[in-house]
């Protein structure tokens, strides 16, 4: 089922083109949309949240207009943006009780999920004086508390310390479970992406390409762990193949037509190389991004 759709969709912000004849249909599972900053991500989460709406073309959630049924759609869809507001003069907890009334959330359910990402330890402060990446826990925390069938993320890791990033892919890892569709905007790995359903590259607004994992095969590595990775790696280096990498007892692969016959399925699961994707796309297009952008995306893969 199409969960989210844009469609030819055209936003223009004064003379500043931020999505142009973007065009995109995503169901259930992960779904990262990559790009610099600048890129056109947050534009597109937000046209879906019908916070904003196109220029041209139209969005679709679940069928409906966000924009026009925007209270209906907030039922089933949360989001969470890197600019997003919150009331300094309350405190986390209060701000929470409130989020849970109105979003109809069992309470216990939000201090759960707050001791999970470790805003309990403050939220009886005011907003006022906490820190960045204190704001940014609290804000993700009213996106995961919530029932939602859809669940839009923008930039959730920057800010966050790795343990912080770690709880924050456990926490999604539940909600796909849950049979959500998660779409994480980002210009940042954060160790998410080995379980994506689909990748979009966005650039100056534009598509530059949109990849389901399930339809390709030349960006797929095979990620094996098993009790003795030598033996594996004295296998694969007998057939031929220098290329692959060892962390520990788990070796990725990049797939190629020997390799099926070589490892034990089983032991070993197909999942993307997104990085390997983003920055051979940005080559193709040859687009100019600075090459310190693709560091940060490939630094914690």
């Amino acid at each position: 089922m199409e969960m989210l759709v844009a469609e030819n969709v055209w936003k223009v912000f004064g003379k500043n083109v931020a999505l142009a004849d973007v065009s995109l249909s995503l169901g259930k599972g992960l779904h990262l949309v990559l790009g610099p900053n600048g890129s056109g991500k947050t534009t597109l989460l937000k046209l879906w949240s019908g916070l904003i709406r196109p220029n041209r073309g139209r969005v679709l959630v679940k069928g409906l207009d966000p924009w026009k049924h925007r209270c209906e759609v907030t039922k089933f869809l949360s989001a969470v943006f890197e600019d997003q507001a919150l009331p300094w003069w309350v405190s986390g907890r209060e701000f929470m009780e409130f989020v849970a009334k109105m979003r109809n959330v069992d309470v216990a359910l939000v201090k759960e999920y707050a001791h999970i990402l470790g805003v309990d330890s403050y939220w009886h402060r005011a907003i006022r004086t906490y820190s960045s990446g204190m704001r940014k826990k609290l804000l993700l925390l009213m996106a995961f508390a919530t029932t939602c069938e859809i669940l839009l993320l923008d930039e959730p890791y920057t800010l966050l310390d790795k343990r912080s990033i770690e709880v924050v892919n456990e926490l999604v890892l539940l909600k796909l479970r849950d049979g959500c569709c998660i779409v994480i905007a980002t210009h940042v790995f954060g160790g998410i992406e080995r379980f994506a359903t689909s990748v979009t590259i966005l650039h100056n607004g534009k598509v530059l390409k949109h990849i389901d994992v399930n339809n390709v095969r030349r960006y797929l590595v095979y990620e094996c762990c098993v009790d003795e990775p030598k033996n594996l790696v004295t296998k694969l280096l007998d057939s031929g193949i220098t290329e692959f990498e060892v962390k520990g007892k788990c070796i990725r692969i990049p797939s190629n037509p020997q390799i099926e016959n070589l490892i034990d399925t089983r032991l070993c699961r197909a999942v993307m190389d997104v990085g390997r994707l983003y920055e051979s796309t940005l080559v193709e297009e040859e687009q100019g991004l600075d090459r310190h952008e693709v560091a940060n995306l490939r630094r914690s893969s």
